[in-house]
Order: structure tokens, then C-alpha cells, then sequence
């Protein structure tokens, strides 16, 4: 399976980041999603037409006078759901190469993919 973002997202790189550190910077924004009580959809885990790839989400770091916080451009509620129904960990996102290093000082990247590493989804595809 391949990991992936949309087309639109010009050269995000794939991350692992804590999901408590990202929830904690998410919950700042007004793209937060405090909960989501469904069952995932099918299509949140496959590229629609080839059916094939798993679609992430993009977050993006803003600053604000002291305060940090993280949008998620797309894909939340699918995120909200890992967080929290799931209770990930670490979970996969894309984010620009230069919201990482900073992301690295929040204690919000945990580390970069490794190329031909193994990902577990907590669904059945």
C-alpha cells in the first residue's frame, strides 16, 4: 500500500507525530474536530478511484503572538477518529519541510518515515 497526499500539496513530507501533542496545538485552531462518534468510512483509507494508498492528513503550524497552533487542511474528522476512537500513539501526517524542525521542538514530530517502512491501520481495508 502507498502512503499518500493530494496531488495539491506541492512537497509535504511524511511524519509520525504524537497524537497528544498534536491534539493539545490542533485544539487551538478553528479547524479542530473535538469528537467524532461514527464508524470510519471505507473510503477514508483508499484513493478512491484505484483503490489504493492510504490519504493523510496535512497539518500546518501557525504562530500567534506566544501561542502555537496546528490546522488541518484535510482529512479531520479521519484524524479526530485515530486520535480517539483508537487511541493512537503516533499517527501518520504530511506536513512542509519547514514545520518540521519546529514541529521536532513542540514534541509534536515523533520521527520521519523510513523508506519501505511497515504501517499498521487500525481497520481492516
Amino acid at each position: 500500500m502507498k502512503v499518500l497526499l493530494r496531488p495539491s500539496t506541492g512537497d509535504m513530507e511524511i511524519v509520525w507525530v504524537n497524537s497528544e501533542a498534536l491534539d493539545r496545538h490542533w485544539s487551538n485552531d478553528d479547524s479542530y474536530v473535538s469528537e467524532y462518534g461514527a464508524e470510519p468510512r471505507s473510503t477514508w483509507f483508499v484513493r478512491r478511484e484505484t483503490k489504493e494508498g492510504l490519504i493523510l492528513p496535512e497539518v500546518i503550524l501557525h504562530t500567534t503572538g506566544d501561542s502555537m497552533s496546528a490546522s488541518i487542511s484535510a482529512n479531520r474528522h479521519r484524524t479526530r477518529w485515530l486520535i480517539s476512537d483508537k487511541g493512537l500513539k503516533e499517527i501518520l501526517v504530511g506536513m512542509w519541510e519547514g514545520d518540521i524542525e519546529k514541529g521536532i521542538e513542540l514534541g509534536l514530530v515523533a520521527r520521519r518515515v523510513q523508506d519501505d517502512e511497515q504501517i499498521e491501520l487500525p481497520v481492516e481495508i
